[in-house]
């Protein structure tokens, strides 16, 4: 493990809780892009219908419109935007806003950037934590690796940002010379 130049270790894994908060605002974000894509939807389908862009001339019409409309918006906020949300993010950028939000960022196990194919599958792993009542996720509050068991299949490590490690250490050194004065 390496060290900053204040003696902070630099590869410190992130907490759990800093771990889960920052997974419930990505959802919170996916669920609120969703409640917006399907607002679009409803919107530009009263729309079109209110103007004669579009005829229902029956009941089984007008269901079998929203019953199809509401497949594609499943699979588009469901399946879709968070797959593309996750891999992009961390592949690109190893966080996603969450996870920058709470100065969290992934790499793997070796240190280095995860790239677009480890985040897929790390994604894709994630229902192996989740599915056995979350005790895959639960695994990340255990010390000394703080890992979940997608974590371990993807080889990946849920790290604290190095920009708020030397934040924490600009406020330890600060903390500690007010309290000796």
């Amino acid at each position: 493990m390496t060290t900053s130049a204040n003696d902070m270790p630099r590869d410190q894994p992130a907490g759990f809780w800093r771990r889960i908060f920052a997974g419930v605002f990505d959802i919170l974000l996916l669920l609120t892009t969703a409640m917006v894509l399907f607002l679009e939807l409803v919107v530009a389908v009263s729309a079109m219908e209110f103007y004669g862009g579009l005829t229902m001339d029956t009941p089984d019409t007008r269901a079998a419109l929203w019953i199809v409309l509401a497949m594609v918006w499943y699979g588009t906020s469901a399946i879709l935007l968070p797959i593309l949300y996750y891999t992009l993010a961390e592949g690109a950028y190893g966080q996603t806003l969450g996870k920058a939000l709470f100065g969290i960022i992934v790499v793997s196990a070796d240190g280095h950037p995860i790239g677009y194919g480890r985040a897929f599958a790390r994604l894709l792993t994630l229902p192996y934590a989740l599915i056995p009542a979350g005790l895959g996720l639960l695994w990340a509050a255990l010390p000394p690796a703080k890992r979940a068991w997608h974590d371990y299949i993807t080889a990946t490590r849920v790290i604290v940002a190095a920009q708020c490690m030397d934040l924490q250490a600009t406020a330890d050194q600060e903390e500690a010379v007010a309290t000796s004065s």
